[in-house]
């Protein structure tokens, strides 16, 4: 009989320190990434003779699925993705995808299946990307159908916790998630991180609201639902004055909401609000602070995230509370 090590965390802020070395290609740990829930983290790589039967053996109803690539600073060209996660019942399968080799078992695989995710736009493109931009996946980004239409936490942290339950350690560490994921070998804290983005969805997604509405023509909400009209935030906050807004867009596509919220003290009260993409397919976001000190943080941040030589577009107009959504749209629009 097989016998795997063990990962059990007490909780404490400190206790992914503890977690040394690195996770070895084929090799498979239990993790209690929640307490009393244990899941079975399996690494491996495209080259595994058995990866065909790996991904075929995965019978689950649905799966979760997230990417993860090495980020660009400065005028670094953009990387492809290096890392694919899977999230099912029994645990997590964790495929390294080195960049320069393609895998048609693995293209087979997310072509023919269907997927849930969460804050997926930039997947969607870093995978056409990948195998070419004919290439379609069924991936259902569970924020923009699930979760923002019904207003609930949409930070990812929040949002195990508003579906599911607290995890039993700190996993979702940025500095983890700024890494580099093409790493000859990942440490266990690499690996740890990744499978809880896809583990915690999966048990998240088990008690969100069925899909209300989406603007993706490749996800069908559910039959004969409404959609519920919001109110845009320029408006809810147009007589707010110590409300500050950033506009922003053109970011590289390693700058994701969660790491954005990580830089503003009580970032999970914050929302991000996606506006549309720009004529070159960047999203553009909108988020309002309490502070212009806020503002003028996270803008220093983002300034250093550039594309080429392509700052990125951000507004930091000090009476954003006066602009309307369509003129955001027409400001970010109108260069070619």
């Amino acid at each position: 009989m097989q016998s795997f090590d063990i990962l059990q965390f007490e909780g404490s802020e400190d206790c992914l320190k503890k977690q040394t070395g690195f996770w070895l290609i084929d090799e498979i740990r239990i993790v209690e990434f929640f307490h009393g829930i244990w899941s079975k983290v399996h690494l491996i790589d495209i080259f595994h003779p058995d990866l065909e039967s790996i991904l075929d053996s995965i019978n689950d109803n649905y799966i979760t699925i997230d990417f993860e690539w090495k980020p660009s600073h400065g005028n670094d060209q953009e990387r492809p993705i290096s890392l694919i996660q899977l999230g099912f019942e029994e645990g997590a399968i964790i495929i390294r995808y080195p960049v320069g080799f393609h895998s048609e078992i693995v293209k087979t695989f997310l072509a023919t299946r269907s997927f849930i995710g969460k804050g997926s736009h930039n997947d969607k493109a870093k995978l056409k990307s990948l195998f070419g931009e004919n290439f379609f996946i069924n991936l259902e980004d569970v924020e923009i159908t699930r979760i923002r239409p019904n207003r609930h936490p949409a930070s990812f942290l929040d949002m195990v916790e508003f579906y599911y339950k607290p995890p039993a350690a700190p996993f979702k560490d940025p500095s983890i998630s700024c890494s580099n994921w093409e790493n000859e070998m990942l440490s266990i804290n690499q690996v740890l991180y990744a499978a809880f983005d896809v583990v915690g969805l999966y048990f998240a997604f088990r008690s969100m609201p069925e899909p209300i509405h989406t603007n993706d023509p490749t996800i069908k909400g559910k039959k004969g639902s409404k959609i519920k009209k919001q109110q845009d935030p320029v408006q809810t906050l147009k007589f707010e004055k110590d409300r500050w807004c950033l506009c922003i867009s053109n970011l590289s596509t390693d700058v994701s909401d969660d790491m954005i919220l990580s830089l503003i003290p009580n970032g999970n009260e914050y929302h991000i609000e996606y506006l549309g993409d720009m004529k070159w397919g960047k999203p553009i976001r909108r988020i309002f602070l309490r502070s212009k000190e806020e503002r003028n943080h996270i803008f220093d941040f983002l300034f250093l995230k550039t594309i080429g030589s392509e700052k990125p577009f951000i507004d930091k107009s000090d009476k954003p509370h006066e602009r309307s959504k369509s003129q955001i749209l027409n400001l970010y629009t109108i260069k070619e």
